[in-house]
């Protein structure tokens, strides 16, 4: 509690100064700034509230809008603290956040130089879809499940980016999109199971966990079988040392998680077919 108190009491004597910093035409300077913030943020519900008051977003919907890639990443990391609570979200979307976010992501989603930046994008949006209607917006309004899924397309196995834009694609898998995604990743999800290391274990996870969301609708009797035929789901989990013999191989290193997804989507198979 001392320590809470303490950082509090620095909060407030810091952000203003780093707000005011955050806005300075010396993109270096403003870049720092903003790291700083991302720091002081960093699961502090008290200090994102006092940067919420202290016009926080004014300054990050002002640097998303000046095009350079380092602040533009500092902001967005920004961003994933400040999207983690209902009400902050509602905040972020209020500022005008959705439109700046989709053209950051449709002006740049094939351009290889711009991962850095793109791969916080995905998570602040995917952050956003938490909320039934923004994330309704966001698949119905804009392009942004297609330029989702043409990245994860071009995205390595076992990557932070990787991780992020199968988190971004479990968020918006509702109603209809649900089949959509499966038909148009399933290959890709799967290599991405496949291809799992321990040390890139959140890929994995995200993996899984969007197999499950494409599973679990009342429509997913086409994804189930995309999904098992020719043994595509149980040779990837094999291959990647989760499964062994039809079971939960006891020597995996990838934790209980993994496999308590794996088998929810064999169980719902059987229920499904079997």
């Amino acid at each position: 509690a001392r320590s809470s108190l303490s950082h509090q009491r620095k909060a407030k004597m810091l952000v203003p100064a780093l707000l005011k910093a955050a806005k300075d035409p010396n993109l270096t300077l403003a870049s720092c700034a903003v790291a700083a913030m991302v720091n002081l943020t960093s699961n502090q519900d008290a200090t994102k509230d006092l940067a919420m008051q202290s016009g926080v977003l004014d300054a990050c919907m002002g640097n998303l809008r000046r095009k350079d890639d380092d602040l533009a990443r500092y902001t967005l990391l920004l961003l994933v603290n400040l999207t983690k609570l209902p009400h902050h979200r509602l905040l972020v979307v209020g500022a005008g956040a959705v439109p700046i976010l989709v053209d950051l992501l449709t002006s740049s989603y094939q351009n290889r130089r711009k991962h850095q930046v793109l791969m916080e994008v995905a998570s602040v949006l995917g952050h956003l879809c938490n909320d039934v209607e923004t994330r309704t917006i966001l698949a119905k309004e804009y392009p942004v499940i297609p330029c989702l899924l043409w990245m994860n397309d071009h995205s390595q196995p076992n990557t932070a980016l990787k991780a992020k834009l199968l988190f971004a694609l479990r968020q918006l898998a509702f109603g209809s999109n649900r089949a959509k995604i499966a038909e148009h990743s399933m290959s890709s999800i799967l290599e991405q199971v496949s291809a799992a290391r321990p040390r890139h274990s959140d890929c994995l996870s995200q993996a899984l966990l969007l197999l499950r969301s494409l599973a679990s609708g009342a429509d997913s009797r086409r994804t189930l079988l995309l999904m098992s035929q020719e043994d595509r789901l149980e040779d990837a989990l094999r291959t990647c040392g989760l499964q062994k013999d039809g079971k939960e191989n006891a020597q995996h290193p990838f934790g209980s998680d993994p496999w308590q997804h794996a088998q929810y989507l064999k169980d719902r198979f059987r229920e499904e077919f079997i």
